[in-house]
């Protein structure tokens, strides 16, 4: 087989894995007015917008699975790659195929198996950095994702296009890497990998997903905030969803059911 080269792993992988949470809130917050544009853990960077706490954990999010990544990263990548048809990112249509044949998730969990050394590794460095910016804090790490979501979080330290963390849009079409995101996660639960906190963090991706799908924000664009009532009713609907639910969710491509 082929091995996949170090640019489009590095491309393929930077939104597909890196997201972790301690759960979420039993009320949502309030996100839409509620972000702090300085933080004095961090010198202020000038033309940031939005939140600072969650502009450095995305930036740092970035940097170590994208444009710093170590040999040990992009090895991973190269084995879970190799199990999924080149790249990370292709992985979905490995689970897509699964759930279609009715062999899911037994037969989706033997075939990432080989693979689970990566997916260990790669979560280990996840927890480590989002632990870092949001120990013990729910609420604030559930923001950073409906920060992400919006496309609001303007970091001028990123490379030029890259500015606005949030998730990858190729020109004139819907984000596609969500639906990225959850086969990794879930190849992660299924393989007996800190399964009660990657439980969580699927309810934070789709949350992000949902958020993204009805604001539909736009790369370096001053992106306006969701409207507090409709990021609550977005929260509680992921808040307790569990995995079987989730995954009925991302058999809808490419927004959740009921938004267009």
């Amino acid at each position: 087989m082929q091995q996949p080269s170090r640019r489009n792993l590095l491309k393929a992988s930077l939104v597909t894995f890196g997201a972790i949470g301690m759960g979420l809130p039993s009320i949502s917050p309030a996100f839409a007015d509620d972000f702090n544009p300085h933080d004095p853990e961090f010198p202020d960077v000038e033309g940031m917008r939005g939140d600072r706490r969650a502009n450095e954990l995305w930036y740092t999010y970035e940097n170590v699975f994208q444009y710093q990544a170590t040999p040990e990263i992009i090895d991973a990548y190269v084995a879970i790659g190799a199990i999924a048809g080149g790249s990370p990112e292709k992985l979905y249509p490995v689970y897509q195929r699964h759930r279609q044949a009715g062999t899911y998730p037994d037969g989706f969990a033997a075939e990432v198996a080989p693979a689970r050394d990566a997916f260990e590794y790669l979560s280990r460095l996840q927890l480590g950095i989002y632990d870092r910016f949001y120990p013990n804090d729910k609420h604030g790490l559930t923001a950073a994702f409906v920060w992400f979501g919006e496309g609001v979080l303007f970091d001028p330290r990123m490379p030029y296009g890259s500015r606005t963390h949030m998730m990858n849009v190729r020109p004139g079409q819907p984000p596609q890497n969500w639906h990225a995101w959850h086969p990794i996660i879930r190849a992660t639960m299924l393989l007996g990998i800190e399964v009660e906190r990657w439980t969580e963090i699927n309810r934070l991706i789709g949350i992000g997903w949902a958020i993204q799908s009805i604001t539909k924000p736009v790369a370096g664009a001053d992106n306006p905030y969701l409207d507090k009532k409709s990021v609550h009713r977005v929260v509680k609907t992921w808040r307790h969803m569990s995995p079987a639910d989730m995954d009925s969710q991302y058999d809808n491509f490419p927004y959740p059911p009921g938004i267009s």
